[in-house]
């Protein structure tokens, strides 16, 4: 999870805040896992009890099965990062675990949900947008049926070996030699 202060990209801050602001005729938890931040136990703390009731906290340093086990039996992992652009290991890890994501509006996030069907995007990353989603994922999961993960065999295709190997084959292997020297020469006509 994080803390609140050491890692602002990944909102748990806003995250805590979306969790409160969801009308309380929704049935909602969220599961906070991981060596927990002082900042984060504090503000949970200083919640109605109420609120408090929406928040599981496991605050230890997790091993990988605990992680798995979590991942697994969550309904929802919600990752409303910013200034992200790799793969996320949270994600990562919810794709193998079959378990749908709220992911941000962008770059390879938006690709895996609008691609592969893995979940849903915020729409914006503001309180009322995090809340919103949530709610929609929660909604479309239970009311219309939609399952992520409809197109697993072409996210299994897409990342599998022999299409790695293709890509791999194509742009390293095929392309125009280019050797150290020429790097040299290249570098020292730019001077």
């Amino acid at each position: 999870c994080g803390a609140l202060d050491s890692h602002h990209r990944k909102h748990v801050g806003l995250l805590i805040e979306a969790i409160c602001a969801i009308p309380s005729n929704e049935s909602v938890k969220l599961v906070m896992a991981g060596k927990l931040n002082d900042k984060i136990i504090n503000s949970l703390a200083g919640l109605s009890e109420n609120l408090k009731k929406r928040f599981i906290l496991y605050n230890k340093y997790l091993t990988d099965q605990e992680l798995i086990n979590l991942t697994t039996a969550a309904d929802l992992i919600c990752t409303p990062y910013t200034e992200h652009y790799a793969p996320s290991g949270i994600v990562l890890r919810a794709i193998k675990c079959r378990t749908p994501v709220l992911v941000p509006n962008y770059h390879w996030f938006k690709f895996m949900v609008e691609e592969f069907g893995i979940g849903w995007v915020i729409p914006q990353l503001t309180l009322a947008g995090l809340s919103g989603a949530i709610i929609k994922a929660k909604t479309e999961t239970k009311t219309f049926g939609i399952k992520p993960y409809f197109k697993l065999p072409l996210l299994e295709q897409y990342y599998s070996t022999k299409n790695f190997v293709s890509h791999w084959m194509e742009s390293v292997v095929e392309t125009e030699k280019f050797s150290f020297d020429d790097l040299l020469k290249q570098l020292s006509e730019q001077k």
